[in-house]
């Protein structure tokens, strides 16, 4: 049995094709649509407010503005009682995208009951 260690990733009997890890992460169409949108600002944000990686998906006959509330969904997690992720208006701060691809390979597809009004 070989066993993988992070910190040994450059071992030279291990090659990693990044090209199929991305495919076998994202491998469904809305995945691919997805967008990771580093140093992220909400359309009128306070002074306080600070950039922040998130995860959004162009809503089918949207815009496509980042001021419409209705051209975009956003990634969230929820760590209430029904844990999981959701599309929402507005998105978490996924911190990295890295981060990020991992969230969109465990989150469920957004479905047009989440997109109804």
């Amino acid at each position: 049995m070989k066993v993988i260690q992070l910190k040994y990733i450059s071992a030279p009997w291990l090659y990693f094709n990044l090209e199929r890890l991305m495919k076998f992460l994202v491998s469904f169409n809305w995945q691919q649509e997805c967008e990771i949108v580093q140093d992220y600002m909400p359309p009128n944000p306070n002074k306080d407010t600070r950039p922040t990686c998130v995860i959004r998906w162009r809503v089918p006959g949207g815009t496509g503005q980042d001021k419409d509330p209705n051209s975009f969904r956003y990634l969230r997690y929820s760590g209430g009682p029904k844990q999981g992720y959701f599309w929402d208006i507005y998105g978490d701060d996924f911190l990295y995208p890295e981060l990020a691809l991992m969230a969109i390979h465990n989150a469920h597809s957004p479905t047009t009951w989440e997109l109804r009004d």
